[in-house]
């Protein structure tokens, strides 16, 4: 369990490492509906991640199986890294950057 969560935490430094060394192509519009859009999705897989999560955890505990209980996890964790993925494509998506790197730059 503990290289599972490992893994899905370095997957995100290397989602957010991504952003920094690919270019974004030049010739992409502007879509704000785009980004509210994958925004709410990956909202929407969080919270259903809870669910899903409550649902395999109560029927572990109904079975007394402790298998299930890893199953239940790594399908939470599964589903959390699908918002991981819809914000790296937001950030494709758009041609502006709206992290603090750009403060940074501007203020230097």
């Amino acid at each position: 369990m503990r290289i599972i969560w490992m893994s899905l935490l370095s997957s995100i430094a290397l989602y957010y490492a991504i952003t920094f060394f690919v270019a974004r192509s030049g010739a992409v519009a502007a879509d704000p509906t785009l980004s509210l859009v994958l925004i709410a999705v990956a909202v929407l897989t969080t919270l259903a991640s809870f669910a899903i999560k409550n649902k395999l955890l109560t029927r572990a505990v109904e079975q007394r199986h402790l298998g299930l209980v890893q199953q239940a996890y790594i399908a939470t964790w599964a589903v959390t890294e699908v918002a991981a993925l819809l914000g790296l494509q937001d950030y494709f998506a758009m041609p502006y950057r709206r992290g603090p790197e750009d403060k940074v730059k501007v203020n230097m």
